[in-house]
C-alpha cells in the first residue's frame, strides 16, 4: 500500500473539534528506505489509542511505517492547508503528541524523536511530490523549534530540543 493519495481519508472537523481536520477512515504513512539513523531509532512498535509505528522489511526494500486510526484529529499548524502537506501533517502530529512514549519505548531523548517526526514529515512530503516540501521542512524545524522552547519554559520537565535540520 502506497502513501495516500491528498483529500481522500480526512475532512474538516466540526466546530468545537480540538483541532482543525480529522480522519475519516484509518491510514498508512510509509517511509521507504529510512536513512540508517532512523532504522535503528524505530527499533521497537510503539503504540497509543490513535496510531502505531513500526518497522518492516518488504523485499528489497525496509520501510517505517506509522499507522493512525480512523477519527484522529489534526491541523496544519499556522502554514497554509495545502492538500498535498496533509500527508505530512497528519503522521507529523501523532509523533509529536507521542514523543513521550516514543521516547521511551526507543531508548532516545525526545529531542531524536522530534527529528525523527520532522524527517518523517519530509518523507511524506516528498512522496506526495509536494513542490514547497523545503520551505514546509524548515518551517516545521524552525517554528516547531520555538514553540517546543517557550512550552518548555512553561513546563520545566520538558526536554529541550535541538534543531537537526542539516543531520
Amino acid at each position: 500500500m502506497a502513501t495516500p493519495a491528498p483529500v481522500d481519508w480526512f475532512i474538516l472537523a466540526p466546530k468545537g473539534s480540538p483541532d482543525k481536520y480529522v480522519t475519516t477512515k484509518s491510514m498508512r504513512f510509509v517511509w521507504w528506505n529510512p536513512p540508517q539513523w532512523a532504522w535503528d531509532m524505530a527499533k521497537e512498535q510503539a503504540q497509543d489509542s490513535d496510531g502505531m509505528i513500526r518497522r518492516c522489511d518488504i523485499a528489497p526494500r525496509r520501510c517505517i511505517e506509522v499507522l493512525i486510526r480512523a477519527g484522529y484529529f489534526f491541523s496544519v499548524s499556522v502554514a497554509p492547508d495545502f492538500a498535498a502537506a496533509m500527508n505530512g501533517a497528519c503522521p507529523h502530529d501523532w509523533i509529536f503528541e507521542a514523543v513521550a512514549k516514543l521516547a521511551i519505548v526507543w531508548g532516545v531523548p525526545m529531542a531524536s524523536v522530534l527529528h525523527f517526526g520532522n524527517r518523517f514529515f519530509l518523507a511524506q512530503l516528498t512522496a506526495s511530490k509536494f513542490y514547497l516540501k523545503y520551505t514546509y521542512y524548515y518551517g516545521v524545524e524552525i517554528f516547531g523549534y520555538a514553540y517546543n522552547r517557550i512550552g518548555a519554559a512553561c513546563r520545566k520537565s520538558d526536554v529541550p530540543y535541538v534543531v537537526k535540520a542539516c543531520r
